[in-house]
């Protein structure tokens, strides 16, 4: 099993973040609507991936601009070797628009609703587990 903890501008002081690299086997990096700044932060860190905000995926579909940019934070995440995670996915559409920008994961209501740590155990112990 595979822990992974999502890392947020200015969240994680240098020294935490190295001592708790021993501990987690994976860290994203968000991609947040605030700003592009968390994007310096892949100097910085051992980032493993890159999660894209919701506010990217809301109207997806409609506004061309922002199918531009999504594409380009896929490209850059990828010749970074960073595996991309979308966030917000609650429709088929989005999720089919995403596959073909190469987004490798997604989270959303459309795939699962927030589950509490028995539901999370009870899915991961299931035969069909889709994790």
């Amino acid at each position: 099993m595979k822990i992974s903890l999502a890392l947020t501008t200015g969240f994680w002081n240098e020294l935490y973040f190295y001592r708790a690299k021993f501990i987690i086997t994976e860290w994203s990096l968000f991609v947040l609507y605030t700003g592009f700044s968390s994007l310096g932060q892949i100097n910085l860190f051992e980032v493993d991936k890159l999660k894209i905000d919701k506010i990217f995926i809301d109207d997806l579909l409609n506004i061309k601009k922002k199918q531009n940019l999504v594409k380009s934070i896929i490209a850059m995440a990828k010749s970074l070797s960073l595996t991309v995670v979308a966030e917000g996915i609650e429709t088929n559409e989005q999720l089919l628009c995403l596959k073909q920008f190469g987004c490798h994961l997604g989270q959303g209501y459309l795939l699962s609703k927030p589950l509490s740590v028995d539901e999370i155990e009870t899915l991961l112990n299931s035969s069909n587990n889709i994790i």
